[in-house]
């Protein structure tokens, strides 16, 4: 089965890092799913939904659910720390394809 839209957005990520302030990574974040075509808040994808896949919110839920399994989760920074790095990249190229 091919990657879904919103998920083909997310095969490149190049400049991830493992940063320990939470602020700062989900900020890193907010700019590499903006990279990939996502509206970088709910605003800006409100007012135009067609130009985006979705927002940072669905960005973030996709990436929640390749890393946990689940739509629920605790928090996610906590859970890249937990993961390590190379298991988050590996298994955010996995929901890449």
């Amino acid at each position: 089965m091919p990657p879904s839209p919103r998920t083909s957005r997310l095969t490149s990520l190049k400049g991830y890092q493992h940063l320990n302030d939470p602020q700062e990574w989900f900020n890193q974040i907010r700019e590499l799913t903006a990279k990939h075509g996502f509206a970088p808040n709910a605003k800006e994808y409100k007012k135009n939904p067609d130009a985006y896949p979705g927002s940072i919110r669905e960005a973030s839920q996709l990436i929640r659910v390749a890393l946990t399994g689940s739509t629920r989760s605790p928090d996610l920074h906590a859970i890249t720390h937990a993961l390590g790095t190379a298991e988050v990249l590996r298994r955010l190229h996995a929901l890449a394809g």
